[in-house]
């Protein structure tokens, strides 16, 4: 199967890492949405920021609990989004950015029952 190179969830600028992860427009929707379910706890990523400033800048002077929580709400987020590129890629199915966030509630929720962790107090 041939490669394009223009995103595959924006269709509006070359597909990479840094694009996919933090600046296309639907990704920025889906941070949008997140930041409204954390109520603020994670930022909309900043145009033009590259991803080891972005993280960094997320979690820098967060005491160690809410650092932790902190990161895997970035990291299943930033999966999440992976998974919808290639679900369009692949399986030819497109999700709304709602869908998408549903999706990583979904995984936080079944991270949360796996560990028995007391971070459910985050998750709604």
């Amino acid at each position: 199967m041939p490669c394009n190179p223009v995103c595959s969830l924006g269709d509006q600028a070359h597909e990479s890492a840094v694009h996919l992860a933090l600046h296309c427009i639907f990704v920025k929707e889906v941070w949008y949405l997140v930041s409204s379910w954390t109520e603020g706890l994670v930022q909309v990523p900043s145009d033009g920021v590259g991803i080891e400033e972005w993280w960094n800048a997320e979690v820098r002077g967060l005491p160690k609990e809410l650092k932790r929580w902190k990161a895997t709400i970035l990291i299943y987020t930033v999966r999440n989004l992976w998974k919808e590129r290639n679900r369009r890629v692949f399986d030819v199915m497109i999700s709304l950015p709602l869908r998408v966030l549903a999706l990583i509630k979904e995984e936080m929720s079944l991270r949360i029952m796996a560990l028995g962790s007391n971070e459910s107090q985050f998750v709604s």
